[in-house]
Formats: structure tokens, sequence, C-alpha cells
């Protein structure tokens, strides 16, 4: 059964980093559904997305959000879909936790060799659910099933 999933590339995520997790996308049958208006974070926004990760260690929700608060911080919001999605782009990006940032050379590649997080990804149904709910705005066509 197919299911969705919400995704937003990060600041730093490059034309390169954005090209191969398509294309890791397209490899594992994976389907963008909709791809949303580029935004900024706003505080509110913030810490509303991120201000569980205050329970990681100090200084973590911090330094997230100085990066991602900052004028030129654009993101880029969309939906996937297919069969398995969460786990399989869950697969793609690999870790999100700093705990696990040094952990992320898995390939010869730009997109798994940095130590920033350049993709935020859903890691289950209801932060599906409550993500796309929290970024509703940004989507024309906002796909909901």
């Amino acid at each position: 059964m197919k299911q969705l999933t919400f995704v937003i590339f990060k600041p730093d995520a490059t034309a390169e980093v954005q090209r191969e997790f398509f294309d890791e996308v397209k490899k594992a049958d994976l389907t963008v559904v909709e791809i949303g208006e580029r935004f900024v974070f706003t505080p509110e926004l913030c810490e509303e997305h991120y201000g569980h990760i205050r329970n990681y260690g100090a200084g973590i929700y911090e330094m997230c959000a100085e990066w991602l608060l900052a004028p030129d911080s654009v993101c880029t919001p969309m939906i996937i879909s297919g069969v398995e999605v969460i786990a399989k782009v869950r697969k793609i990006i690999g870790p999100t936790r700093q705990a696990t940032w040094g952990l992320r050379k898995t390939s010869e590649s730009a997109f798994k060799d940095s130590p920033k997080n350049y993709v935020h990804a859903s890691g289950n149904e209801q932060e599906v659910q409550e993500e796309i709910a929290r970024f509703a705005k940004y989507f024309k066509n906002l796909y909901t099933t």
C-alpha cells in the first residue's frame, strides 16, 4: 500500500545534493507528488518543528535554530509517495540526529559525506500527518491521500 512522507531540503542542500536525492528517490520507485513553495523558518515554526531536539543535548537546538533562522536560509518542502516511502526515504538520507552526524560517510557522494543534515524527512506516519499539516500553507495542491 502506498503512503506519503514529508521532506524538507534544508538551506545547504546544493543542486548536486538535490539531484542525488531525486535520483535515489527514483531508484527506490518513489514519486514526488508535490514540491511546495520555498520558505524561511520563523522562530515560532522553528520551535514547533525542531523544539524536541533540545533533548538531544546542550546547544543542539540553538545551533540548528541559528542556521535555520538566518535570513538567507531558504528551505523547500515536498511530499513523496510510494510503498514503504517513510523507511525508504529515511534510508536514503541516512542518520539525522547530531550524535550520528560523524557516521554519515557511507558513500563517495556529496549527499552522504557531509556532517550536516541536508534533508529532513518524517520518521513515522504520525509525524507525516503533523508535518504536512504544519507546512500546509506552502503547498498549492495539498496531497493528503
